[in-house]
């Protein structure tokens, strides 16, 4: 039997592993510590995504100065905290419009391939490639958007401390003064018409992508969340023309008159319906119509190739 100092040695290894396992107990207490604490200065340090929100809605004009700082923010979150996706969405966005597309690309790409059960991910990437013209990306990506179970979505905004914070004089919280969580109406009523926006970018996606039919079934199940949407009648109408569905073109463009009522090309394109369906004086109020509204020409419209806007939530 071997002795170490008198003691047999099967008793000075137990002792020796005990006080290693108790030091690395410490040691990762101490390393879990250090991470919470970092957690905790940052999300003290959280900008209010108010600014944010607003001018991806249009509601805030552009500020470049205030952009930097919200992306230097959730550059910094991520290098603390690698797996949070609400930063890396939110960069993305930031990103985007300060111009950096390539880096915009790289953030959501690499947050999508963490599967996070969020739409906007998809729905933000799948804008990004539609502005730039890569309709078959883009599609690939609406198409997962609008398959995205609502309520993984909703899920993942109100847990991210990133996105439930917005200013508000009413109510405070444990690191913020006037800061309230967002509310479910508010995400609701934005992922209703983020759903409506992705089919009506695969109607545009399939159109640019010389497939009508496929284009003509997208518009209707942006029509199904969103009955009164002029646009989308718009689009219906001029898909249903130029597969010779003539009738049915009609329709839609009188349907999208309903809530555009001085938009000289529908008129004109109503005049173009009526005058394949042998109704000559009816086309011609509507022609007549059309030039009173400012129609300069007499050429057919296409598609417009106007850009999709990206959503923070």
């Amino acid at each position: 039997m071997f002795l170490v100092w008198g003691k047999d040695i099967s008793k000075y290894l137990f002792t020796r592993v005990f006080i290693l396992y108790l030091a690395a107990f410490f040691v990762f207490w101490g390393v879990l510590d250090q991470k919470k604490a970092k957690k905790k200065i940052l999300n003290y340090l959280a900008l209010p995504i108010n600014y944010l929100v607003l001018f991806a809605d249009q509601q805030e004009a552009f500020d470049a100065k205030k952009l930097s700082d919200y992306a230097a923010f959730y550059e910094t979150y991520i290098d603390n905290v690698p797996g949070a996706l609400d930063a890396y969405a939110a960069l993305g966005v930031c990103y985007y419009f300060l111009g950096k597309t390539k880096k915009a690309i790289e953030v959501f790409s690499k947050a999508i391939n963490s599967n996070p059960p969020c739409f906007w991910f998809y729905y933000n990437l799948g804008a990004i490639y539609f502005n730039l013209g890569d309709y078959t990306r883009a599609s690939a990506l609406f198409k997962k958007a609008v398959i995205m179970d609502p309520a993984g979505t909703f899920y993942f905004l109100r847990s991210s401390r990133i996105f439930t914070l917005i200013e508000s004089p009413q109510l405070t919280d444990s690191y913020h003064p006037y800061i309230k969580p967002v509310s479910l109406e508010q995400i609701g009523s934005k992922m209703q018409t983020g759903y409506q926006k992705a089919y009506e970018a695969l109607m545009k996606s399939a159109y640019f992508l010389n497939d009508g039919p496929a284009a003509l079934e997208y518009a209707v199940k942006s029509l199904e969340l969103n009955p009164g949407d002029p646009a989308v009648y718009f689009y219906s109408g001029i898909l249903t023309y130029q597969l010779g569905r003539v009738s049915d073109a009609a329709q839609f463009f009188k349907e999208s008159l309903k809530n555009d009522p001085r938009n000289p090309e529908t008129f004109y394109y109503l005049g173009l319906c009526f005058n394949r369906l042998k109704q000559n004086d009816v086309a011609k109020k509507f022609f007549e119509e059309a030039v009173l509204l400012g129609k300069k020409d007499r050429q057919e419209l296409g598609f417009t190739k106007e850009p999709m806007r990206l959503v923070v939530f």
